[in-house]
């Protein structure tokens, strides 16, 4: 795998990056189906991962403006094993690697546990988002999020593009909890080494409503 990271970055800014802007894509062409991001404005985007071992970054100037630009760096990363390859004796292989969900851990009846008070601390992370893509791979479902809030970071690694911002989530066992492309939800849950967000059956999540906003805002400023 591929970890790209920017050291710097200096591109002009505008709310939908239209003009001048970093892309960045799983593979090695320009594919929006397999666009990870597209960047622009001041800010370093988090860490970016790839998916296999191409990655593809196109830049774009309209030349109207010129801004200091970008300093990226890159090194491989060895991609996890699956679990039927590592020695029963093994004991390095942390369990957050392990993305195919277990039966017995899908199967069990799926019903949210506590409320947003409860389950705050001992999350790692909290957001409101819109999910805008669902795809189901080995029994879970990989998610991408556009943040509506963040009241705990953690660390997610939170993609930035002028204003919007998104985030991946792996909901190991796929209708546990259920989510659904459109709609949109809190979220609470664990995060991975590589910053994706990971939902377990006992995480909490929930239909996200207006007035729910008033119980997060209070939760941002609690001390846990």
């Amino acid at each position: 795998l591929i970890e790209l990271k920017f050291e710097k970055f200096d591109v002009e800014r505008d709310n939908y990056c239209r003009y001048d802007y970093v892309a960045v894509f799983n593979g090695g062409e320009i594919n929006d189906a397999k666009r990870i991001g597209k960047y622009c404005g001041d800010s370093p985007p988090a860490p970016i991962l790839s998916e296999k071992n191409e990655l593809l970054v196109q830049f774009l100037s309209d030349l109207s403006l010129t801004a200091d630009g970008f300093i990226g760096h890159y090194k491989f990363r060895p991609k996890k094993l699956p679990t039927t390859t590592v020695p029963p004796t093994t004991t390095t292989v942390p369990a957050t690697s392990i993305v195919k969900p277990t039966v017995a851990l899908c199967q069990q009846k799926c019903k949210r546990t506590g409320t947003l008070e409860s389950n705050y601390c001992s999350s790692n992370f909290v957001i409101t988002g819109t999910v805008i893509t669902a795809v189901t791979r080995a029994g879970s479902l990989h998610a991408t999020i556009s943040i509506i809030n963040v009241y705990k970071e953690g660390n997610l690694a939170i993609q930035q593009a002028g204003k919007s911002m998104s985030a991946k989530i792996l909901v190991v066992c796929k209708q546990c909890p259920l989510i659904r492309r459109g709609l949109n939800y809190i979220i609470m849950g664990l995060v991975e080494e590589d910053g994706r967000g990971k939902v377990y059956p006992n995480s909490f999540v929930m239909s996200f409503k207006t007035k729910n906003s008033k119980i997060l805002n209070a939760l941002k400023n609690k001390t846990c």
